[in-house]
């Protein structure tokens, strides 16, 4: 599977603040993803990131675009890639994850999705 420039250049670059105004002005619906490797506790970049990401959200979508953010849980690169962790051990610091976002989104009024690389993994898709 090959990207699309387009794709290609969101994958592999920044967008820049003109750029993130023309994406807007496309209407195009837009997906968001960002991924999250482990760490003990609940590290402030992932409140810092999380706010940062329905800040983004709410303007794309004021702006008039159907716009769904993901957080990716990067449970299976932990297990089956680094083989940091044990599958419980893993599972319950995703849980954890899941459990903090969900906390954010009741506190900030966010909508961020989150999905586990496990199961992303597992997907024709993914592993095309």
């Amino acid at each position: 599977m090959s990207l699309s420039p387009n794709m290609s250049r969101v994958v592999d670059g920044i967008l820049t603040g003109r750029e993130l105004e023309e994406l807007a002005a496309s209407g195009r619906p837009i997906s968001i993803m960002m991924g999250q490797t482990f760490d003990d506790g609940q590290p402030i970049d992932l409140l810092k990131y999380a706010l940062v990401l329905m800040n983004l959200q709410e303007e794309l979508e004021r702006a008039g675009n159907a716009v769904r953010c993901t957080w990716v849980i990067a449970d299976h690169f932990i297990v089956e890639i680094n083989r940091d962790q044990d599958e419980a051990s893993a599972r319950l610091q995703a849980d954890k994850r899941i459990d903090f976002l969900e906390r954010l989104n009741r506190a900030y009024g966010g909508r961020l999705g989150f999905a586990l690389s496990s199961e992303l993994s597992r997907t024709e898709r993914y592993r095309a």
